[in-house]
């Protein structure tokens, strides 16, 4: 018996792979997806949000727990801040339309303008399950969502040992497991774990129209807090105060991920709100506090205004110094009435005494 050479074997995943692109092709086609739908395709309008599955009434508490799971599986397999939002929001995307209630056969439809926040046509409704024997529970694709973002972040954790920890922390606490069942690899459970999780990760990816893009209020954090310091725009500029501050919002935008405010407002406009919340001298609720920030001005500057900006501040600083020097312009253009409203919403709230849990990125400057 001839074994395979390795040649034949290269070319066995080659056609493997062509396969499933062509598979994956056709569902994109049958179905009239977009092929890369654009940031604002996934900002909706709130009764949208709230008719989804993932605001649905009956089901908030499944969701609230699947999301608390995701959270955990993602720190015990050591995966940052980022990492873990990223996971967060496929989870919310894919329940924007897809139901774990509603059977596979005949759950695709088609998606229209209504709702949408953005210009470019939102994504049309996924079937609600992958190719399986049963749709998939919540807590199926938050693993998947783990194993998925994880690979996106690059910061990719081994099939075996996410399998490992989802099904130990989803069994925690069960009658026959206590301490968690421990599924290694080799075993019948293990193969079928390892089947429902790369099923539930490709109903994932058909969920989220194959949009692998995140954009975080993370990383608007250092810069927006480089710019106000450096503008003396609120406080006195002093670098341990602008830690701290730095440091609070961070925990903030972490907390606001178990609320659906991803799917609503924009990251930058989330970054500003976090910021406004911590740096505003005051008790919650006093909002006349946080309008009247002085931060507003800077943060709201668009691009070009803040283009517009260096230009003239580069021209003054060579007419008095006879050498341009080089100012970063404001370029965020948030929204203040956007933020104003996800913490009016509650969607920012401060932080509830867990920065040190964490911690996060040094601010520039």
């Amino acid at each position: 018996m001839t074994s395979a050479t390795p040649a034949t074997h290269c070319l066995s995943c080659r056609e493997k792979r062509r396969r499933l692109r062509a598979e994956e092709d056709a569902y994109v086609r049958a179905h009239h997806l977009p092929s890369r739908p654009a940031p604002e395709d996934w900002l909706f309008e709130w009764p949208v949000i709230e008719a989804a599955p993932i605001a649905r009434p009956a089901y908030t508490a499944r969701h609230a727990e699947a999301l608390r799971y995701l959270v955990e599986v993602g720190r015990q397999l050591a995966l940052g801040s980022a990492v873990r939002a990223t996971c967060i929001v496929y989870y919310q995307r894919y329940y924007m339309h897809a139901d774990h209630l509603v059977p596979p056969a005949g759950a695709a439809g088609e998606g229209d303008d209504g709702g949408r926040r953005g210009a470019v046509s939102r994504p049309h409704r996924p079937e609600a399950s992958a190719v399986a024997d049963r749709p998939f529970e919540p807590m199926e694709i938050a693993a998947a969502a783990v194993f998925l973002g994880a690979k996106v972040e690059e910061s990719m954790r081994r099939l075996r040992d996410v399998i490992f920890v989802a099904v130990k922390t989803r069994t925690r606490h069960s009658r026959t497991h206590p301490g968690g069942e421990e599924v290694y690899e080799g075993t019948e459970r293990y193969v079928q774990e390892k089947q429902r999780l790369l099923y539930a990760e490709r109903s994932l990816l058909r969920g989220i129209c194959f949009d692998l893009s995140v954009e975080h209020p993370y990383g608007y954090l250092a810069p927006m807090c480089s710019q106000l310091r450096r503008h003396d725009a609120v406080h006195g500029g002093e670098p341990e105060w602008w830690q701290g501050c730095f440091a609070r919002a961070w925990a903030s935008i972490t907390e606001s991920l178990m609320t659906p405010a991803c799917l609503h407002y924009r990251a930058r406009d989330l970054a500003a709100a976090a910021l406004a919340w911590e740096a505003v001298d005051g008790e919650v609720g006093e909002r006349e506090e946080l309008e009247r920030w002085c931060g507003w001005r800077l943060l709201a500057q668009s691009e070009e205004e803040g283009e517009e900006a260096e230009g003239s501040r580069e021209v003054s600083d060579r007419e008095s110094n006879g050498a341009a020097v080089a100012t970063p312009a404001c370029r965020f253009g948030v929204c203040p009435a956007e933020a104003l409203e996800a913490i009016a919403k509650g969607m920012v709230k401060r932080a509830s005494g867990r920065v040190g849990a964490e911690k996060p990125l040094s601010a520039a400057g």
